[in-house]
């Protein structure tokens, strides 16, 4: 499920073994309620957190999150970023003795009954450890969520310029799928990223900005690939398994 947080992403998976994962907060503490309606009062626990890049509209969340719920570990880039908001969110990490992990495009999380995490980006192990990037959108984890009877790419805030590497490296992005990248901003969402993808649904987890998201370009790219698009800010939360 895509969490309606406003602008932001908060994307919310449990499987039919149980197993709970949530990838990213959001801007503030909506998670909080989001997550108290889809698990029973009495559990408290998930079994994975990803952080897919330390922006405050990914991370602030989760911050939250931690201080309610039994996380049982938290997969990251490792990117480096000041903000105090990410670094609290470190320190607590350290603290609570959360396991944590790097994701990488060698690294898969097997959930039982077909349902597998792929990560797809960073391409290479420990590449964005420490890195101090310009932009910090393409540090973004970038995955593939395979089901049963679907397959999700998840491209987080991934722009142009990622999106160009993993065609160049002839990653496998067919999906029928797609979160799409960026809240559906113009600088993501290329047309040779959707010829790659084919996706039939496309998701956007966007509230009122500043920004412009979702830019009328990226709208209008999508629905010239018969993108069947649905919004968190006109529909709310958006069940996509």
């Amino acid at each position: 499920m895509v969490f309606n947080v406003g602008q932001g992403d908060s994307i919310y998976l449990q499987t039919p073994q149980g197993q709970r994962v949530l990838i990213d907060g959001g801007p503030g503490n909506t998670v909080l309620s989001k997550l108290s309606q889809q698990m029973p009062f009495f559990d408290r626990r998930l079994d994975m957190v990803v952080l897919t890049h330390p922006h405050q509209d990914h991370v602030a969340g989760l911050a939250e999150v931690l201080k309610y719920y039994q996380v049982g570990k938290v997969l990251f880039t490792g990117t480096a970023y000041d903000s105090l908001t990410y670094l609290a969110l470190l320190n607590e990490l350290e603290e609570m003795h959360i396991p944590v992990e790097v994701a990488w495009a060698g690294r898969d999380y097997n959930f039982g009954d077909g349902y597998l995490l792929d990560i797809i980006y960073p391409l290479a192990e420990n590449e964005l450890v420490n890195a101090r990037e310009q932009n910090l959108n393409n540090t973004s984890i970038v995955a593939k969520l395979l089901t049963p009877d679907k397959t999700v790419l998840l491209a987080a805030d991934m722009e142009k310029d990622v999106e160009a590497k993993l065609i160049d490296q002839q990653v496998s992005l067919t999906a029928s799928y797609l979160k799409v990248g960026h809240h559906g901003g113009d600088t993501s969402s290329r047309p040779g990223f959707l010829e790659m993808v084919k996706p039939e649904f496309g998701y956007i987890s966007v509230g009122v900005n500043d920004y412009g998201h979702p830019h009328q370009e990226v709208l209008d790219r999508l629905d010239s690939f018969g993108v069947d698009v649905r919004r968190t800010d006109l529909a709310g939360d958006l069940v996509v398994w």
